[in-house]
């Protein structure tokens, strides 16, 4: 499994309407509005990296509202605490 964290820009000024499509997206497990220099954060889940190539390009990209992103591929995971 890949798992990736997207930093979001959106130009439209209004982040939820841009979090409320991209939570559509199957392979998207989370999304948070975020203060500071990016609008939003997502965590994509793939089965590996080409999955995750597929969604951003394919899926991601697609969404009207967002003027950039980041994207940050995990390296390794703890277990997490809090499964919400």
């Amino acid at each position: 499994m890949t798992l990736a964290y997207i930093l979001i820009s959106v130009y439209n000024g209004d982040p939820s309407k841009v979090a409320e499509e991209l939570i559509e997206i199957p392979e998207i497990t989370m999304a948070h509005m975020l203060f500071g220099e990016w609008d939003l954060i997502i965590r994509v889940k793939a089965s590996n990296e080409i999955e995750l190539r597929e969604t951003i390009l394919n899926k991601i990209s697609k969404i009207r509202g967002i003027s950039d992103t980041n994207t940050l591929i995990v390296a390794d995971s703890t277990r997490e605490k809090d499964k919400s």
